[in-house]
């Protein structure tokens, strides 16, 4: 009996042992817990992203379920590039809590910053099925689609956008854009010049007006737009090439000149570059430059059907044999002009 009562304590008190050991190991669990998210959240709020990063997979490693780590990991890893890492967090997180709209809008971002545009609408998409009038989502998408070549939808998604937010600049610069890729190019001049009324000094609003216009035709108007881009940035290489290719077409071909070799020197080394500085010297009858720039954009591309005309066209000039050679290619190519070159020189 005395055995049985002492077996019975001993039980007792092991059982109660137990008790106190594994609430012993919770509150340590939870007391560890509490350190390592202080520090992670810490190094987050301070943008010292790698090192939270660290701090949240240890805490994921402990606690694998916690989604608020999951979260501030992926943001961390969407700070430090690491896009697939952080699209595997996010996800969790959706899966977790399906109306996270930070998780949707960061996943968005880091699927459009993979090149995964279909994804990164679908995403947006979900943000604006909660939240019709979210701006930033339908800034975003309107952009994902402009990125993926879809000017059409995200000129829809601007107008929307522009809509809630009038003034916002960078919508009415990839309206504007995405226009001029529709072929409106008055609708696009619009835009650019709201954009101007609402920044002074916007140098992209400029130069896309002055592009506009010059499709247009209305060259002078083209003229003083180039001319406030490099009033505003001297050095800027695009505007400076634009400003020489229509200083060409006034025959200004010295000042033409001086831009182009301008604009080369701060490295803008292209085929336009080279193009409009070739016809240049062609017409200050430096030939042999003329055919140095042309090689140049044969370089670069190998297939310009247009330079190969050209270079064709002023080897003829210089009697060079080897100008049918290059007419006979810049036809193969699709360059009609050249068919009428070569039955009057190529044998």
């Amino acid at each position: 009996m005395k055995k049985t009562v002492f077996n019975l304590i001993i039980k007792k008190f092991s059982t109660i042992s137990c008790a106190i050991l594994l609430s012993s190991n919770v509150y340590s669990q939870e007391a560890e817990l509490e350190n390592l998210m202080n520090s992670a959240k810490l190094k987050f709020e301070q943008s010292k992203y790698r090192e939270a990063d660290e701090d949240y997979t240890k805490i994921l490693g402990l606690f694998p379920n916690i989604t608020e780590a999951h979260l501030k990991r992926g943001i961390s890893r969407m700070k430090i590039n690491h896009y697939e890492g952080a699209r595997a967090d996010l996800q969790m997180v959706i899966s977790a809590d399906p109306l996270n709209k930070s998780a949707y809008l960061y996943l968005a971002d880091a699927e459009e910053l993979l090149g995964n545009y279909f994804d990164a609408i679908k995403h947006y998409d979900k943000v604006l099925a909660m939240h019709s009038n979210d701006t930033m989502s339908i800034g975003k998408r309107a952009l994902a689609k402009f990125n993926m070549g879809n000017y059409k939808n995200a000129l829809v998604d601007y107008t929307a956008f522009l809509l809630l937010k009038p003034n916002d600049v960078e919508g009415l610069l990839h309206r504007g854009l995405a226009k001029e890729h529709l072929g409106d190019q008055i609708g696009a001049i619009a835009d650019y010049t709201h954009l101007i009324s609402v920044s002074h000094k916007d140098i992209r609003a400029f130069y896309n007006r002055g592009n506009a216009k010059n499709l247009l035709g209305q060259y002078h108007e083209a003229y003083e737009d180039f001319v406030k881009v490099i009033e505003i940035a001297p050095n800027d290489p695009d505007a400076l090439i634009n400003k020489a290719h229509l200083e060409y077409v006034f025959g200004k071909y010295d000042i033409a000149l001086q831009n182009c070799n301008k604009a080369i020197s701060l490295g803008l080394d292209n085929e336009d570059a080279h193009f409009t500085r070739a016809t240049i010297y062609e017409h200050l009858k430096l030939m042999k430059e003329a055919l140095a720039d042309l090689d140049r954009v044969l370089v670069i591309n190998p297939v310009n059907s247009y330079a190969l005309l050209f270079r064709g066209m002023y080897k003829l000039k210089l009697k060079d044999a080897s100008a049918c050679a290059d007419l006979k290619k810049a036809l193969e190519l699709g360059e009609e002009g050249a068919l009428k070159l070569i039955k009057k020189n190529c044998k």
